[in-house]
């Protein structure tokens, strides 16, 4: 009798119907959440005839061939309001606005920072820039900043009765750049302007300044050195001194663009609102060095720079001595050179711009 087991065949058999029948897993595909667009900025096409005003410069160094931003055009101008702020070497001194012009929304066509300490005559200074800028069509469309950098006498109460649109009082003396600072973030128009309170460049000059930031250029400075500059009275030995230390000090120590420029101490400078806010927001340095500073945040954020020549009326006394200004300046310059590797923020690469150093 033959026997034949057929339970393996079975088995198997059941084994492959099992695999066979069985229904594999599907697993649903889900869709990440669609992010809104991310609308970049822009700038518009430069026309030609923004240039025609610089026909006569001649370059100093160009890192590129573009040529300025479009000119301020009411349809394109920031509409909002900067705020007060900026980090400080000197620690947190708290800012008093005095006065304000009625409108705090309001915007003008410029504004004129005047940094202030102890100045007795800081209400005529006033009356004068709002006169020398009237025939301009500069009247409602001026706005005057007086920055009073703790001073310990009244004196900013001269420029609230001369008419001052503000006038900010720091409660400590922290430095010529922190003045500039509290005013240039709390400035209102559309080109903000900085000069020095006993007005050595005549206040009409800064319409020169202006002309320049309205023609496209993101920073106008003024140059003592340019050939077509002028100088009423004898330069103070100790000024010229220190004019030479300051540039060699700058050339050893940060190098780069900086250098192309011949003169960054010129207290007769302007930037557009949107360059204003970006340079002195992420500024620090609060005294002799600011300048310096401000020139080398343009240079880093890529704004584009002109410097146009100047007539400055040279006070007979100086209050530059050499050796502990150079001290004090290589120190803040050591400073922005280590700040320059890190601390300062860095452009956003989508709003990254070629920069260019011009001579006008």
């Amino acid at each position: 009798m033959k026997t034949v087991s057929i339970s393996s065949p079975t088995a198997r058999t059941t084994r492959t119907t099992t695999r066979t029948t069985a229904r594999p897993e599907v697993r649903r595909r889900v869709r990440p959440p669609v992010r809104p667009p991310v609308h970049v900025p822009v700038r518009p096409p430069v026309r030609p005839s923004a240039l025609s005003a610089l026909s006569a410069g001649h370059p100093v160094a160009t890192r590129c061939s573009a040529p300025p931003c479009a000119p301020l055009a009411p349809a394109a101008r920031d509409t909002t309001v900067p705020s007060v702020a900026g980090e400080s070497t000197s620690g947190g001194a708290r800012a008093t606005t005095v006065t304000a012009a009625p409108g705090r929304d309001q915007r003008f066509r410029l504004s004129v920072v005047i940094p202030s300490y102890c100045e007795p005559r800081i209400g005529d200074t006033v009356r004068r820039v709002r006169a020398e800028l009237a025939p301009a069509g500069l009247v409602d469309d001026l706005e005057i900043i007086v920055v009073d950098d703790g001073s310990p006498d009244d004196s900013h109460r001269l420029a609230v009765e001369a008419g001052a649109d503000q006038v900010i009082v720091l409660d400590q003396n922290r430095g010529k750049g922190a003045a500039v600072r509290q005013g240039m973030l709390a400035a209102r128009g559309y080109v903000i302007a900085f000069t020095d309170a006993d007005l050595s460049y005549a206040p009409v000059q800064l319409l020169g300044l202006l002309e320049q930031a309205e023609a496209g250029w993101d920073v106008v400075v003024g140059n003592r050195a340019h050939p077509r500059s002028h100088a009423v009275g004898e330069t103070a030995p100790g000024r010229a001194i220190g004019s030479r230390v300051v540039n060699r000090l700058i050339r050893t120590v940060l190098g780069g663009s900086t250098n192309e420029l011949e003169d960054t101490q010129c207290g007769l400078k302007a930037l557009r609102a949107d360059a204003a806010r970006e340079v002195f927001t992420h500024s620090r340095i609060d005294g002799f060095a600011f300048d310096v500073e401000v020139l080398y945040l343009a240079d880093r954020y890529s704004r584009r720079v002109i410097d146009v020549p100047v007539t400055v009326a040279n006070s007979p006394r100086s209050t530059v001595h050499v050796g502990r200004d150079a001290a004090r300046l290589a120190r803040d310059l050591l400073r922005i050179r280590r700040w320059g590797r890190g601390a300062y923020a860095q452009p956003a690469p989508d709003t990254r711009r070629q920069s260019v150093i011009v001579a006008g």
